[in-house]
């Protein structure tokens, strides 16, 4: 019975020390509201040759910058974009902090759509 009792004690110790050695994640993330342009834009995604065709994509800022980044037409996860509405997004942005080398530096996860406005197109 001791022996059993030893037994379970020991993997238990190992378990939690195994449990306690694990790394952190070492991405990060932050809640953000953003908006997004009624207009789509061209998308070069990172090495993508120049002289090809660009991929769709739409602008993105934070509702407190005035700096637009744009993202492709599927760059936030749970977002379907309809040209013509600007939107006023509530996301999860999640900072890589090994991103793939042909790959964005952070992901978007929509959490809510505060608003939806239909826009004009120029």
């Amino acid at each position: 019975m001791k022996r059993i009792v030893l037994l379970i004690s020991f993997i238990t110790l190992a378990m939690v020390i195994i449990g306690c050695n694990r790394e952190e994640d070492p991405n990060w993330s932050e809640r953000a509201e953003i908006i997004v342009s009624h207009k789509t834009t061209d998308y070069w995604p990172g090495e993508y040759p120049p002289e090809l065709q660009p991929m769709v994509g739409i602008s993105i800022r934070k509702i407190n910058e005035t700096v637009w980044t744009k993202l492709p037409i599927d760059g936030i996860s749970g977002f379907t974009y309809e040209s013509g509405y600007e939107y006023h997004l509530k996301v999860k942005i999640t900072h890589l902090a090994d991103p793939p080398m042909d790959g964005p530096n952070r992901t978007y996860e929509l959490l809510k759509i505060i608003s939806k406005t239909q826009k004009l197109i120029e």
